[in-house]
């Protein structure tokens, strides 16, 4: 998904789900990776670690759910 707008790109999942189900998902992943929480968490981390980079801290989340992992990467493309 394009964090900025929102919009979801693409999925790879091994079952179908209905679009509004995705839609969820991505709303949720851009809370993941962009969220306030999220976003003061890192910026706690890089004032820890006295880092000036503007990249994000955050790359890769990890969900377990009870049969199923997911994977949320950040990518620059």
């Amino acid at each position: 998904m394009d964090i900025q707008t929102g919009l979801l790109l693409g999925v790879n999942t091994l079952d179908s789900h209905p679009s509004a189900v995705l839609e969820l998902v991505a709303a949720a992943t851009a809370d993941l990776f962009a969220g306030q929480n999220v976003t003061e968490i890192e910026r706690m981390f890089k004032q820890a670690r006295q880092s000036s980079s503007n990249r994000r801290y955050f790359q890769e989340i990890i969900v377990n759910s009870d049969n199923l992992i997911h994977i949320f990467i950040r990518t620059t493309r």
